[in-house]
């Protein structure tokens, strides 16, 4: 059970880092744009990764308030079932650090990349 867990926890960070990565990529006409006004690269870098992170800890959010309603449920249903808080906490960990080295990433390769070679190519 525990390489089944461990699995979907590489497939869930696989995909977190896809979207994150994709979303950042999406906007590199508007990082474009920042930096030809002016924007500093650390700006934009850590706006972009604070904007990543923030929409991880929405989702750890919603994903832990379901987690305890589904555990009262199965376990009022089913038999009891425990929520380890070290297991918790580490998946929250990884999906953090995911989604920031996910934001993280993409930026500094927009950010090395001259403004008016991505504005030409749009």
């Amino acid at each position: 059970m525990g390489a089944c867990a461990g699995a979907a926890l590489l497939l869930t960070l696989i995909g977190l880092y896809g979207v994150t990565s994709d979303m950042v990529s999406q906007r590199l006409r508007e990082i474009a744009i920042r930096r030809a006004l002016g924007a500093s690269d650390h700006s934009v870098v850590f706006g972009l990764a604070a904007r990543g992170t923030f929409l991880a800890l929405i989702g750890f959010a919603l994903g832990a308030a379901l987690t305890f309603v589904i555990h009262r449920v199965v376990a009022s249903v089913v038999l009891p079932v425990g929520i380890k808080p070290f297991t918790t906490a580490a998946v929250a960990f990884a999906t953090l650090l995911t989604a920031v080295i996910a934001s993280g990433i993409p930026s500094v390769r927009a950010v090395r990349t001259e403004p008016e070679r991505i504005l030409r190519q749009e």
